[in-house]
């Protein structure tokens, strides 16, 4: 390897380089070679920064090394790093994935809404997103409600990730309510929620349904049918 061959002729590697190299590594699948560079970025008296540990981390999760990255964010936190939105929100991903853990990733979603994060629209989805691709469209809701209560308003991708998520797990009428919720909430032209409410009858097989939605739509140029 090029980077070994370097420090035989006595190059030393900065903190930047390994956090490329393990970039790079962790990019290529090389999960378990990332793990090593760490160690030895450690070793050599490096201290590694918060982009050092997420990149070992979501890589970890990314190849369902579990264990390994909920040990790397506990380090991180232990050694007195903050985190971010996004970090929680790849951890709570991670665990909603095993179908196992869905208690602790709920506290790690909650402790994001609750710790007094500058959470905006973008993350506040990403969240409801990790919640109805799991089909804990239960706690979307809540997560909705306590979110608006705090003033964060939803927005078009929210009601259209809601409808997916309600689609995917055959709950067609709730769905329906929630285009009619969306209509008296201003938002009566939002297209992507109808692609996502039309697309979701007919991969589930109700044909019928999605031409009649279709028909009664006053704008159809913009919508995709699979």
């Amino acid at each position: 390897m090029l980077f070994r061959s370097l420090k035989r002729y006595g190059f030393i590697p900065q903190l930047v380089t390994y956090n490329i190299l393990i970039h790079g590594l962790c990019k290529s699948g090389r999960g378990k070679a990332a793990m090593e560079f760490l160690n030895e970025l450690e070793e050599s008296g490096h201290i590694p920064n918060a982009i050092t540990y997420t990149t070992v981390m979501t890589c970890c999760f990314r190849y369902r090394q579990f264990e390994e990255g909920l040990k790397i964010f506990a380090e991180m936190k232990n050694k007195g790093y903050t985190y971010d939105v996004f970090a929680y929100c790849t951890v709570a991903s991670m665990l909603l994935k095993t179908g196992r853990r869905i208690t602790e990733a709920n506290e790690y979603l909650g402790y994001i809404v609750t710790s007094g994060f500058s959470l905006d629209t973008v993350s506040f989805n990403t969240i409801v997103y990790l919640y109805c691709k799991e089909g804990q469209l239960e706690n979307a809701y809540k997560l909705l409600y306590e979110a608006e209560k705090g003033g964060l308003e939803s927005d078009k991708y929210t009601h259209a990730i809601l409808i997916d998520g309600l689609c995917k797990t055959g709950n067609f009428q709730e769905a329906q309510q929630q285009l009619n919720r969306m209509s008296m909430t201003g938002f009566d032209s939002n297209l992507v929620a109808w692609n996502s409410f039309i697309n979701g009858l007919c991969k589930a097989g109700h044909f019928d349904h999605a031409l009649q939605t279709f028909e009664s739509m006053d704008v159809k140029d913009s919508v995709t049918l699979p």
